[in-house]
């Protein structure tokens, strides 16, 4: 049954990359998870190490989650996408979401808990799916998911952040989403 329902969840997110794709140059993937690390903070996982993120100079672009956007935006380099003025985790941030990496926390210290991505994110931001990019977020519980007023502020801030990233990084234009 559980074989079943894996297929099925992958089958599902295929089938939407394949229409989404076919409609757009570009798609975005999130795995939105939950964590229960001390540091109340977003945990942007792009495949990055946190040891990686504290050595910018050592980051393989297309070891990163971020690579297929990359490949579609020759005027982007990978450390405006983690860490720049228009990365996600610097837009959540100014949104009051405290977030790694951002232009205000570009990596965890080397004692902090922070997952960097995982089998959805690497499987669906790779090679195979030339035109998907994204990252994986686990999310803090405090001012976050704690209670449904910081929920649907998360759920704003998220939409708010999302559309400058595409606006800013992207030849696409939110306005045009659903159209």
């Amino acid at each position: 049954a559980i074989t079943g329902i894996w297929n099925n969840y992958h089958l599902s997110i295929d089938s939407f990359i394949t229409k989404i794709t076919a409609k757009y140059p570009l798609a975005l993937f999130i795995d939105l998870h939950a964590h229960g690390h001390t540091k109340q903070r977003l945990e942007l996982g792009y495949l990055l190490s946190g040891t990686e993120l504290r050595n910018p100079a050592s980051i393989v672009p297309a070891t990163s989650s971020l690579y297929n956007l990359l490949q579609q935006n020759s005027s982007l380099q990978i450390n405006q996408l983690l860490t720049g003025p228009n990365a996600f985790g610097t837009l959540m941030e100014n949104r009051a979401f405290p977030s790694v990496p951002s232009q205000q926390d570009p990596a965890p210290l080397v004692t902090d808990l922070y997952f960097d991505g995982g089998y959805n994110t690497q499987r669906y931001c790779s090679a195979t799916y030339p035109k998907v990019f994204g990252w994986q977020i686990e999310s803090n519980f405090t001012g976050v998911r704690d209670n449904q007023n910081n929920r649907i502020s998360f759920a704003k801030a998220f939409l708010q952040s999302l559309m400058q990233f595409y606006s800013t990084n992207t030849s696409m234009q939110p306005a045009s989403f659903g159209k």
